[in-house]
């Protein structure tokens, strides 16, 4: 069995009963998990306990599911900002249309984005769907 690293190692710092108060894609694997010291992450898991006074830890997503005790919500947070990821990487490429007045429009997600050049200026208007009340 290795040898704790990090925070693990640490006696006065709470090992379960952690829960998640934010998340975060930093875009490339260019963090350092808080608690390991040793995972290189890209999305940062932000943990916290009552009973740590120093702050939120940014983390992996092996020692969050470890400090949760929670081995579903940090893989299903990860799949979700991985998803974002590609639907953004998607969303240009996707089929735009041109409206009667000849400016390119798309719809997504129930939304209606218009693209249009006024006074050398480019804008862009935004239909949201109808809210329910």
């Amino acid at each position: 069995m290795s040898r704790p690293h990090g925070k693990w190692s640490d006696p006065g710092v709470p090992h379960k009963g952690w829960y998640c108060v934010d998340y975060k894609d930093l875009g490339s694997l260019s963090g350092t998990c808080e608690m390991c010291k040793t995972q290189s992450i890209r999305y940062v898991h932000y943990m916290r306990h009552d009973n740590y006074t120093q702050g939120d830890l940014g983390v992996g997503c092996v020692c969050a599911e470890n400090m949760s005790e929670d081995y579903f919500g940090p893989k299903e947070r990860e799949r979700s900002m991985k998803n974002r990821v590609v639907k953004r990487g998607k969303w240009l490429s996707q089929n735009w249309k041109v409206s009667t007045n000849g400016n390119e429009m798309i719809a997504d997600s129930g939304f209606r984005i218009t693209i249009f050049n006024k006074y050398a200026h480019w804008n862009a208007h935004l239909l949201c769907p109808p809210r329910n009340i």
